[in-house]
């Protein structure tokens, strides 16, 4: 490209981005105009201190606090304790959410483990204090106990409507586990004490 084409080139540039620049806000209004809404403890919003959050392919926002799950669809937060259906969940307090790639949500609790999808929840067992779910590259779901009261390990994976846990007899000497996360080729990484 020579020089004359290169300016040429530059001008023509600078004239469609003038030309074309929009505000992220309009410059004649005072921020004070635009409406915006906070969501606090104190208004009701929630009926307990938020644990933990996620967001599934529907759009809903998740939040698992101390006393009950809570659904929010953009405008709203409704109490979701139950499924639609009157199916309750294990357990109030909501220790951890995941959302998987089927589009369920899977959630945790110091009294189960449950997964919820179109409706539908079905619960775990044996599942005593749910502390962590990961989804693998494969799609198996996994999760860390921090209370293991059947002997059957800390180490946990979704089998058809039940967990298969790992202990000592799969290497695992520990008493309790809270982290989890994947390594790059296997499930390699559990924090367990």
């Amino acid at each position: 490209m020579t020089k004359t084409n290169f300016t040429w080139f530059l001008s023509c540039l600078l004239v469609f981005l003038t030309a074309n620049s929009t505000n992220a806000v309009d410059p004649d209004r005072r921020i004070s105009q635009y409406g915006h809404t906070a969501w606090r403890m104190q208004d009701g919003v929630f009926n307990s201190t938020p644990n933990v959050i996620a967001q599934t392919a529907d759009g809903f926002i998740w939040i698992g606090t101390q006393a009950g799950l809570v659904r929010f669809d953009g405008s709203r937060f409704i109490s979701a304790t139950t499924t639609a259906a009157g199916q309750p969940l294990p357990d109030v307090k909501i220790t951890s959410l995941r959302r998987a790639r089927d589009g369920s949500l899977w959630i945790g609790t110091p009294y189960g483990l449950s997964r919820l999808k179109d409706g539908e929840l079905i619960t775990y067992s044996p599942a005593i204090g749910i502390s962590t779910i990961i989804e693998d590259h494969e799609g198996t779901i996994w999760v860390t106990r921090y209370r293991v009261t059947d002997g059957k390990g800390p180490l946990c994976r979704a089998v058809d409507r039940a967990l298969q846990c790992y202990g000592t007899d799969a290497g695992i000497p520990v008493n309790y586990g809270v982290g989890l996360a994947e390594g790059k080729r296997e499930l390699a990484e559990c924090h367990c004490g």
